[in-house]
């Protein structure tokens, strides 16, 4: 299984549409600002299931799920509500009280990868201004494994 995770496309969102249209994955994960970005997203692939929460800039309530792939437990949030600016305790703590196997996470709009438990993920800004970053999750009902995409456009 295949999943995109994006976040913090900001209205400009063609470039997160292009990577799923040149190759489709099996599900989308939107970690905020703006997930109504994820709205054609939504109607041009209504087979693909989308996931998304609210950022800090997306002014709604709600904002931590969890979901579950393959056996593998997932917390998505945008991070501004564990303060991942100033470090990344806060938001490894509550992965490790939840029991998660990943934590995902933007905000930063920089990408970061902690291999550990919980695994700690930020993709990256998903703009595409300069460049397009966004990560990729391949679950297999064994193994969880993060691939970051980083693509100058």
């Amino acid at each position: 299984m295949k999943l995109y995770v994006f976040s913090d496309t900001h209205r400009h969102h063609s470039a997160m549409e292009r990577e799923v249209i040149d190759n489709p994955p099996d599900a989308i994960i939107h970690l905020g600002d703006y997930m109504d970005d994820t709205f054609d997203l939504r109607h041009g692939f209504p087979n693909i299931p989308l996931y998304s929460v609210p950022g800090n800039c997306d002014f709604r309530d709600g904002g931590v799920e969890e979901l579950s792939f393959l056996g593998h437990r997932i917390l998505i949030c945008h991070g501004h509500q564990y303060g991942v600016k100033l470090g990344l305790d806060r938001i490894r703590t509550e992965g490790i009280r939840r029991g998660v196997e990943a934590v995902l996470f933007g905000h930063t709009h920089q990408q970061y990868l902690e291999e550990g438990s919980p695994i700690l993920l930020n993709p990256g800004t998903s703009q595409g201004f300069v460049s397009m970053q966004y990560a990729i999750l391949h679950v297999t009902p064994s193994s969880l494994r993060v691939e970051l995409i980083k693509k100058s456009t």
